[in-house]
């Protein structure tokens, strides 16, 4: 053999032992940066609150407080989720567990930043940041930095007190709302317009009640008696039925405290309700193993929602309903027929 062939066999070799050496690496990176979930000892599945921080930078002086914080109350299957920092407001259905489970879902491969030189930079540092998440469970308490975006369609992240900067898929300061309205049940009231069997107002203008009579007609109601109205007159039948639908669908724009002092209230206005039927048809057998029209309670329902100012906002109404801990923001023009119903709103022309 040559010595130009033995020198190829040579290079061959040490080009097959560089291959075999660079396959191994390969094999033991990938085994080492399998992802793996960020925060596995976070608890979340047992989790109790979790408490979101709006977008801080280091010139903000203001003490720093949660944008939003929601609670569990109670246990296992019948815990719910509130709004602790808004009375209690009840929360918006699964919006809670999708947060959770797209916490669960992050998975790092490894730090992406190690030093604590960037995290300002990245917009995870203590004073800095996008969003912060502060998860309490059995656990204990993991904070989470949420920053800005990477170039790679993922965002930067950092956990408690670590140095490392972590870039994960899947989640964004725009993706974790610190509004309320995010996170709130805007359901307050709903009722079945059917059902109604009164309505009664208290404002400045006077005292007005309506009822349904045996035919389902509206009444303008004095006591117990229809109110005599005068010739040439009569009841605005189509405003009044305007006035229940606004009152059987309440909505709410913000949770207010159910404590504030209204001794004055712009309004007070009563709805009765006839007692409501059953989840099964009148004659099938319910849960309590009565038929549907047995398990009708006799007495009807009656709510009281007191009305007034709204200091923060001059389109919205304060509202409480009597009796609960329960205050809502509700849009003005939704309700202000009835908050300000007067005399020649109620009776018109019976021309007209």
């Amino acid at each position: 053999m040559s010595t130009f062939n033995k020198i190829l066999i040579a290079a061959l070799a040490v080009q097959v032992a560089l291959a075999v050496i660079i396959q191994a690496r390969s094999g033991s990176d990938e085994q080492i940066r399998r992802p793996e979930p960020l925060l596995a000892k976070a608890g979340l599945d047992q989790a109790t609150r979790i408490a979101i921080y709006d977008f801080r930078a280091p010139d903000k002086g203001e003490a720093e407080a949660p944008a939003i914080e929601l609670r569990r109350e109670g246990d296992g299957e019948h815990s719910t989720w509130v709004l602790g920092n808004y009375w209690g407001a009840p929360t918006k259905s699964g919006t809670v567990t999708e947060l959770i489970d797209k916490l669960a879902a992050l998975r790092t491969s490894g730090p992406a930043v190690t030093s604590e030189v960037r995290h300002d930079q990245l917009e995870v540092a203590a004073d800095h940041y996008r969003r912060k998440l502060e998860i309490e469970s059995p656990s204990g308490v993991t904070t989470l930095y949420v920053g800005k975006p990477s170039r790679a369609r993922t965002t930067f992240v950092r956990m408690n007190d670590d140095t490392d900067v972590h870039a994960v898929s899947g989640i964004s300061d725009g993706g974790i709302s610190a509004l309320v309205t995010s996170w709130m049940d805007n359901r307050f009231f709903e009722a079945d317009f059917d059902r109604v069997t009164s309505l009664s107002v208290v404002n400045q203008n006077g005292s007005y009640e309506f009822a349904r009579g045996e035919d389902g007609a509206w009444q303008y109601m004095q006591g117990e008696q229809p109110y005599p109205i005068p010739e040439g007159k009569k009841l605005n039948a189509i405003a009044v039925t305007n006035w229940v639908k606004s009152m059987v669908r309440i909505v709410s724009t913000q949770p207010e405290d159910p404590n504030r002092d209204l001794s004055q209230p712009l309004a007070t206005i009563t709805v009765r309700l006839k007692p409501a039927q059953p989840a099964g048809e009148a004659g099938e057998v319910g849960e309590a193993g009565e038929t549907g029209e047995a398990a009708v309670s006799e007495a009807p329902e009656e709510h009281v929602f007191e009305i007034g100012p709204e200091s923060e906002n001059e389109n919205a109404y304060y509202l409480r309903m009597r009796g609960t801990s329960k205050a809502i923001r509700v849009a003005k023009a939704r309700i202000r027929p009835v908050v300000d119903m007067n005399d020649e709103v109620v009776l018109i022309s019976a021309e007209d």
